[in-house]
């Protein structure tokens, strides 16, 4: 119900003319723009709170009452009634006395001493107390009653800390603790050590988002110890899973040791050598071959012997090296009907097989060459190896930091075909005879002698990427490779986006809480483009617990009920340019329809679950029913939360650890029941990016809808060059 019409037909007789018209403004202007409560309202510190003279407090409150129970007259609108009645009254009656509990519906609120609060009393819902220092009021406490013990005081004065303004932090904090302890915060205070001062990528922003959370929480931390006599212990830093580029997981960790690489073939089949991409790149390079029925070949990085099986019968004398002796081993056995000679060779290292060869073949490993000289030095070794007339053929990707204008993949290496071919080129006795470029690699022929004008083909790309390959594809060229951008930049604040749906046929009257594939894609493309990589909440939730900053770019997609469209059109987008996500369910409706729209949009079920969560997914709570928490008894929110999580355990094997409130809307006793479910994040829809300083119950999204353009899009994260990307 509108207040501004309740205010109309039901007048309070106690209010100045002037109180009266205000009251009837701050209502008008709250209500009218999309508030739905009274609380906000009041809390929102509107200017008839000071015209508002009580004049016999029982009559008061009996006016009070009755008429937020007819602003109110829902039975589940019982907390709301509670909480804006506390609200009022402290607005505008002032403290209600010491020892004086009251009690408005499942809500009961008063003012004691910190050691004699325990619990809510026997049927109370909740407690609400105002916690004060010698002064006055410094914030109100919410505690519920969420049948898991009683909940000490100590915890409530620790939610009312969270809410202080830092000057009564302070002031609380310099008169509770030690000055050892004092001494110590300040340390913590200002520890920047590991992020990345020396590299010049913490900016003022970051330190000012940094220091503002850090004295922000060694403030709440002294305050609620000193409250809660140690009943509420600081919280502790998440342990963190290691966060590593993609391209990291292609090579060992040090690409010039024998042994690494020994380790890094310890698993069969690493790159997927027998794959449509990498069976091409076979076809393309088999083709370059001349036809000597006779030749001498060497052929130089042979890994596991899948091109080798495929070179041998085509050939004479075959010598194949490669570094890893495992490797080697696996290649012996693949080809062991086949004429071929193994040799184990460090190409940059060691001297190359003794020749000369008619043909050397090298595919897929100069990008390891320690710089640009050491790949003249190789090439020059190659053309001595050649016999008069043969020719090296080179097959190697195009990596977007060798060049950031065309496609190719963020490996974070520096040499990629471009600068291959032209080291090659500038080789004495070397010319190019024949170049084969498709749009994600190039296979070349450099012949030893005189070459007649070269031969440029273009061929498509018609294998399918697997997504391990295709996560690293960057289509568009690079404005910062993401592995640059690991290695540059580091992040104390990560957008957190907000979709719903993906799909070209939204129903009527919701079509903007959907987003068509194409813009979709044209969005992920824009973030790859421009280095962001995804971590999951927990790493962000683990970030701000340790107000530590993520490195790189990061970036949350987040989608909103677990619609259909999610696992057909949203994932696949996700997954071909590298991105992950999280998808929070409605447990209740898993395998049903999100009928609380109107609509009965189909949603996932269980084996779909599943497999997305296998497949990388982070599986999330939405509640159990979809139910509007901020509306409903606190109880009802502790037993969705308690529910949906226990169904998630259940039937996915997930410890769900963040909970997205339905609707969007999650108030501080919502949250305070949330987290007494179990749950260390939560996801709401204000609008805003998270930061390290966020409450981590409440973290701010960006919804993503229909009318949103790229530029837009781009601009709200923080990407200038959006309405030119492609």
């Amino acid at each position: 119900a509108h207040c501004w019409e309740l205010l109309r037909i039901h007048p309070l007789p106690w209010l100045s003319q002037r109180g009266y018209d205000e009251l009837l403004w701050s209502c008008d202007v709250n209500f009218v723009r999309g508030e739905d409560s009274l609380v906000r309202a009041i809390w929102a510190g509107a200017p008839f709170v000071w015209q508002i003279y009580p004049q016999d407090d029982d009559a008061h409150h009996i006016k009070l009452d009755a008429f937020l129970s007819r602003a109110f007259p829902e039975d589940s609108a019982a907390r709301v009634r509670g909480l804006a009645y506390f609200a009022v009254k402290r607005r505008i009656f002032g403290a209600a006395p010491w020892g004086a509990d009251e009690a408005v519906g499942t809500v009961t609120g008063g003012m004691r001493h910190g050691a004699a609060i325990a619990s809510p009393p026997p049927g109370a819902e909740c407690l609400v107390a105002q916690v004060s220092d010698r002064r006055g009021p410094i914030g109100v406490a919410l505690a519920t009653g969420s049948g898991d013990g009683p909940t000490s005081f100590g915890a409530a004065a620790a939610e009312a800390a969270q809410s202080a303004p830092p000057r009564l932090l302070l002031d609380l904090a310099l008169r509770t603790m030690t000055p050892r302890a004092l001494v110590a915060a300040a340390r913590r205070v200002v520890d920047i050590k590991g992020y990345g001062l020396r590299d010049r990528r913490f900016t003022w922003p970051h330190a000012r988002a940094l220091l503002g959370h850090r004295i922000r929480r060694a403030l709440r931390d002294a305050v609620a110890t000193g409250a809660s006599s140690g009943t509420w212990p600081p919280p502790t830093a998440a342990e963190t899973d290691e966060i590593v580029s993609s391209g990291a997981a292609l090579r060992p960790s040090d690409v010039r040791a024998r042994d690494a690489w020994d380790s890094f073939f310890g698993a069969a089949d690493p790159w997927a050598y027998e794959s449509e991409y990498e069976v091409e790149k076979y076809a393309h390079a088999l083709s370059l071959l001349p036809d000597q029925p006779r030749a001498r070949v060497l052929e130089l990085a042979c890994a596991e012997g899948h091109f080798t099986q495929r070179l041998a019968p085509r050939v004479g004398a075959l010598v194949a090296a490669d570094i890893s002796q495992e490797a080697l081993a696996r290649a012996r056995a693949r080809t062991a009907n086949a004429d071929v000679r193994f040799a184990c060779v460090d190409l940059f290292a060691d001297p190359l097989p003794s020749g000369p060869f008619d043909v050397i073949f090298c595919a897929e490993v100069l990008y390891y060459a320690p710089d640009r000289a050491a790949l003249a030095a190789f090439a020059a070794r190659v053309a001595e190896a050649l016999a008069p007339g043969g020719r090296v053929i080179l097959t190697h990707a195009n990596l977007v930091n060798d060049d950031p204008h065309e496609p190719g993949f963020d490996w974070g290496h520096d040499i990629g075909s471009k600068t291959i071919g032209a080291v090659f080129a500038e080789t004495p006795g070397l010319a190019l005879a024949h170049e084969i470029a498709t749009p994600l690699y190039r296979v070349q022929a450099f012949v030893r002698g005189a070459a007649a004008t070269p031969i440029r083909t273009q061929a498509p790309l018609t294998a399918q990427l697997s997504p391990r390959v295709a996560r690293d594809v960057m289509w568009d060229g690079a404005a910062l490779p993401r592995t640059r951008a690991f290695s540059t930049r580091a992040a104390c604040a990560t957008p957190i986006l907000m979709y719903h749906r993906v799909t070209d046929a939204p129903h009527a009257g919701l079509a903007r809480y959907a987003v068509s594939p194409e813009t979709f894609e044209a969005q992920v493309r824009l973030l790859r483009r421009h280095g962001f990589w995804t971590p999951t909440l927990t790493q962000w939730g683990a970030a701000i617990s340790a107000c530590q900053p993520l490195p790189g770019r990061p970036v949350i997609f987040s989608f909103d009920d677990g619609y259909v469209d999610f696992a057909e059109a949203a994932w696949p987008i996700l997954q071909r340019h590298g991105f992950g996500a999280s998808l929070f369910v409605v447990t209740d409706k898993v395998g049903g329809v999100a009928d609380w729209d109107g609509v009965a949009t189909p949603l996932h079920d269980w084996p779909d679950l599943a497999r997305l969560r296998a497949e990388g997914v982070e599986i999330g709570a939405h509640g159990a029913s979809h139910t509007r928490l901020t509306r409903a008894p606190i109880r009802l929110a502790h037993a969705e939360g308690r529910r949906s999580r226990a169904t998630l355990r259940e039937r996915l094997g997930v410890d769900a650890t963040v909970f997205c409130y339905p609707h969007g809307g999650g108030d501080a006793a919502v949250r305070a029941a949330i987290r007494a479910s179990g749950y260390a994040l939560g996801l709401c829809a204000s609008s805003g990016i998270s930061d390290l300083s966020n409450d981590p119950l409440a973290l701010p999204r960006i919804e993503v809808d229909a009318s949103m353009s790229l530029e837009t899009f781009g601009r709200r994260l923080g990407v200038d060059d959006a309405a030119r990307s492609p």
